[in-house]
């Protein structure tokens, strides 16, 4: 599967980029296209200064994208977030 990450806004603004291609069971790759496709509507009003996720996830012929933020970003992404960060 073929991942890309894009987090904009934060207190300085700067575009952070994550993307790669990772190999994964197939509860986990189900485990994260179910959370791309909960509710993207925001529960709460923006942070000052919050950051922006957007999800790009290629598998196979398949392309899903997801917009979050920081109120509304799944726990099944952002614990995949942190394990991609780690490993750069």
């Amino acid at each position: 599967m073929k991942y890309k990450v894009i987090i904009d806004g934060g207190f300085t603004g700067i575009r952070r980029t994550y993307e790669g291609d990772v190999s994964l069971e197939k509860e986990e790759l189900e485990s994260l296209v179910s959370a791309l496709k909960e509710s993207h509507l925001p529960t709460k009003p923006p942070l000052n200064d919050g950051e922006q996720y957007r999800w790009i996830l290629e598998s196979g012929e398949d392309t899903i994208e997801a917009v979050f933020d920081e109120q509304n970003h799944p726990p099944t992404l952002r614990k995949f977030l942190d394990e991609i960060k780690a490993k750069q």
